[in-house]
């Protein structure tokens, strides 16, 4: 089937995204768009009263682990056997690793529930998790872009690794999504491999399902012919 082509989008408003932080009481939101290897991306809100959220933000959950299951499709195998020292620094991801959140403490984005609170952060209960930032999340998603098969991974394919495919009408099938929310932290990646694009969101609260989703809808209202919204 013919392909639809992924509309252009770019960043959100610092200002509308100050907004809608306060508004669904999530402390930080980090956006990433990615188009033909190139990446834009922004963090927004704060890591702690009065304390902005940097630019390389350490963002971490179990979630984002599933999601690199992926991986096994490419062809590299599973993610947390991977020798990181090879894998992820051929990859260029220096803020990246699986369970080792120590050394960044001092600009993860901790994960809050729907009130705010904090979730008591236990390092050995991190194991399996996947701690990484907006810069080097997109690198991995380019990379898997540049090796899935996207007719492969339509359907039922992209659903055994916690992935949904995504069509439009007409076109067919588009690309990969996967999300999550819970445990003080959400994520929505969208991926386009055909058009070499991908979109990332990642915040650090339980409410983070109803922030993409606004951001989603007001921002980018041409990607809902692509993308289910979280929430």
């Amino acid at each position: 089937m013919a392909s639809t082509s992924v509309p252009v989008i770019t960043l959100p408003r610092p200002a509308l995204m100050r907004q809608w932080l306060a508004q669904y009481r999530v402390p930080a939101v980090g956006v990433a768009i990615a188009t033909g290897g190139k990446v834009a991306f922004k963090v927004y809100g704060e890591l702690s009263k009065g304390i902005p959220a940097p630019q390389n933000t350490v963002w971490g959950s179990k979630a984002l682990t599933d999601a690199t299951a992926i991986l096994n499709n490419t062809g590299d195998g599973e993610p947390d056997n991977l020798p990181q020292t090879d894998f992820f620094t051929g990859l260029n991801m220096p803020d990246t690793s699986f369970g080792d959140p120590v050394k960044v403490l001092n600009r993860m984005a901790r994960p809050h529930n729907n009130r705010e609170g904090i979730y008591v952060f236990k390092p050995y209960d991190t194991d399996s998790h996947l701690f990484t930032t907006l810069s080097d999340l997109c690198k991995l998603l380019i990379h898997i872009g540049k090796k899935v098969n996207d007719i492969a991974m339509a359907g039922t394919t992209a659903e055994e690794y916690g992935w949904r495919a995504l069509y439009s009408t007409p076109g067919g099938y588009q690309g990969i999504t996967h999300s999550a929310v819970g445990n003080g932290a959400s994520h929505s990646l969208l991926l386009f491999p055909r058009t070499k694009q991908a979109v990332v969101i990642l915040t650090n609260s339980d409410n983070g399902g109803q922030l993409t989703d606004t951001v989603i809808s007001q921002c980018w209202p041409s990607l809902l012919h692509f993308a289910p919204l979280v929430h």
